[in-house]
């Protein structure tokens, strides 16, 4: 009997020796199941967000092919004794789709040679809203004075005591809500001929 019974109590253990074995196995195979799942779900992530930041940057190139384009393509200077001083610039959308919410600002200053050009907008000259401009449309912006150019004034500009130069922002919307910006700057040299300036001619 006590044989009968401590075979029996071998047999049970020799079982539960073999289930906690499985049970371990059983269980590292679990784990690797679940390390490999995490791989592959890292992975897709990866994916989607690399397919995600591939397609905004295809929208973006359309977008940039497609977008208004908004530039200054001459300008005129009224410098004389007879009439106010007058600026005139023509602008043009040379891109493919309307400009939109467009909104401009010229201003001038004249200066002894060598100091440096600055931008700063004058509290005589206001910006002017001209809403919406269609591919290859033209449109203008000015600014002038009030008053009539001395003799002096002028006689400074062409004996190049004082240099005389004007710059303007053309600001606007492309279609897909994007902001831009053209600046322009110009200096009227001594013979009243324009040159561009060193400085803030520039587009975005």
């Amino acid at each position: 009997m006590i044989w009968l019974t401590a075979a029996i109590a071998f047999f049970a253990l020799c079982q539960f020796g073999v289930g906690v074995v499985a049970y371990v196995y059983g269980g590292k195979q679990t784990d690797k199941i679940i390390a490999a799942d995490e791989r592959l779900a890292d992975a897709m992530e990866k994916s989607v967000r690399e397919a995600d930041i591939s397609l905004k940057q295809t929208q973006e190139s359309f977008r940039d092919d497609q977008r208004a384009w908004l530039a200054p393509i001459s300008g005129t200077v009224i410098l004389d004794e007879s009439h106010p001083l007058r600026i005139d610039v023509i602008f043009q959308n040379t891109g493919k789709t309307p400009a939109l919410k467009i909104s401009t600002i010229v201003d001038w200053k004249s200066i002894p040679p060598g100091q440096p050009v600055n931008i700063e907008w004058s509290s005589h000259v206001r910006r002017m809203d001209s809403g919406t401009l269609y591919p290859n449309g033209r449109a203008g912006m000015f600014a002038k004075n009030e008053t009539v150019s001395s003799k002096q004034q002028l006689d400074s500009i062409r004996s190049g005591k004082n240099t005389f130069y004007f710059f303007g922002s053309i600001d606007y919307k492309d279609v897909y809500g994007r902001k831009h910006w053209s600046h322009l700057c110009n200096i009227v040299k001594s013979d009243f001929s324009l040159n561009p300036c060193p400085i803030y001619n520039e587009a975005n």
